[in-house]
């Protein structure tokens, strides 16, 4: 029996399998399961990598806390984020333009995980103290999960809608019901539940106004459950502003 060659789970579930065409003319073969939750990401929004990544990074264990270096360092944490975001693009724009959503090959995902271990500077570097490799991977994905979660609400507008070759093709403005839906339903649960995924949300002004900066972005606010005391705002000079730019951020070390 054929297996489905989506990220969700791994190749032991078998479920009615269906052939696939991506508007990339290739043909996938998913399960209706997967199949349904991709059509309803597509429909009515919703970021299926957040997802997978948080799934994967589950099945490499479940560290119960964050270390005192990437704790006190909010700047080390965007470093190893911009490092798993880099990693994901380059397998997007050399492999394969759906990844992680659909596998066309089962090794692009340990060829994914796998670079936490091949780079010294980065990965190894920040996470030396981390022996246990499964841990170190775990790590990387929740605190990217995290912050990425954060960040793209906390964005102007959202890319609604994608051309075959993976590039914008509609996008529309993020609202402050969307905002607000998104971290009481999603963020703020996981925030609780787990230290290192709340780790990345509290570095996520960070990443996307200094590491990840463009010319004039900023971050939107409003809609943001308890903004006083939200993790996204941890870095932030003044909490009661909707809008925040590169010089109301604060690096503690």
């Amino acid at each position: 029996m054929e297996e489905c060659q989506s990220g969700f789970h791994g190749p032991e579930l078998k479920l009615n399998i269906s052939k696939i065409s991506l508007a990339s003319g290739q043909v996938v073969t998913l399960c209706n399961l997967c199949f349904s939750r991709i059509m309803n990401a597509k429909n009515y929004g919703g970021d299926l990598t957040m997802d997978i990544l948080y799934y994967w990074a589950k099945e490499y264990g479940n560290v119960p806390k964050l270390l005192e270096s990437l704790k006190n360092d909010c700047l080390k944490r965007c470093h190893l984020i911009q490092f798993v975001n880099d990693e994901l693009a380059k397998m997007r724009r050399n492999i394969n333009q759906n990844f992680p959503i659909i596998l066309l090959n089962p090794d692009e995902k340990d060829k994914f995980i796998q670079v936490s271990e091949e780079d010294e500077n980065i990965a190894q570097g920040i996470l030396h103290n981390v022996y246990n490799h499964r841990e170190r991977k775990s790590i990387l994905l929740r605190l990217w999960c995290g912050c990425l979660s954060a960040a793209k609400e906390c964005r102007k507008i959202f890319v609604s809608e994608l051309n075959p070759d993976g590039t914008p093709k509609k996008e529309e403005p993020y609202t402050s019901e969307m905002r607000a839906t998104s971290f009481r339903k999603i963020i703020i649960p996981t925030t609780n539940e787990d230290p290192i995924y709340s780790a990345g949300v509290e570095a996520a002004a960070v990443w996307e106004l200094i590491e990840n900066t463009a010319p004039d972005k900023k971050m939107y606010l409003e809609g943001i459950p308890n903004l006083d005391t939200s993790p996204v705002t941890k870095y932030v000079k003044d909490k009661s502003k909707t809008i925040i730019s590169k010089d109301d951020i604060i690096i503690s070390g």
